[in-house]
């Protein structure tokens, strides 16, 4: 699925997730301001026209990240509903377990949303953050049935993510 959410949905979804956010430079908490996000430091992470947020330091390694083919490949055998099964495992067991109350949903080596989408449908009153190192899969894909924070971070550098 290709859908590059609107412009409002873009920032809702930010704007939903922006107290987990945290600078990975300093560590401090970011906020949105214009076309960025920026921490009290004066870190700034622009906002792609995709809806991303690079939130990355330094360069990656080659090769850490798939590629815009990898990814076509990916969504091509995912739309072709071998892993349905397992995604709705999953939608059931997060529905099962939910704690209640507010709180976020994150995926991290996420991909293209596929399986957080799937975990978002059953839980309708939560956001998601999908945080990948792969550019190509968080441009304009991640499934826009409900808003989602698509971001570009290492999961094992310091994760973007913290609890509020």
């Amino acid at each position: 699925m290709s859908y590059v959410p609107a412009e409002a949905a873009r920032r809702q979804a930010l704007e939903a997730v922006i107290s987990h956010l945290r600078c990975p430079v300093c560590d401090a908490p970011v906020r949105l301001a214009g076309p960025q996000l920026i921490c009290d430091n004066r870190h700034g992470f622009d906002i792609a026209r995709q809806g991303y947020v690079n939130l990355t330091t330094g360069r990656a390694n080659p090769g850490t990240a798939d590629t815009a083919s990898m990814i076509a490949a990916r969504e091509r055998f995912l739309g072709g509903g071998h892993y349905r099964p397992l995604a709705r495992a999953l939608r059931s067991l997060a529905a099962r377990y939910e704690p209640g109350g507010p709180g976020l949903v994150a995926d991290l080596a996420g991909g293209t949303g596929y399986y957080l989408a799937a975990v978002l449908d059953g839980l309708p009153h939560r956001f998601g953050l999908c945080v990948d190192l792969a550019a190509p899969a968080l441009r304009g894909r991640i499934p826009a049935r409900r808003p989602s924070a698509p971001t570009s971070g290492s999961a094992c550098r310091s994760p973007p993510a913290r609890p509020p």
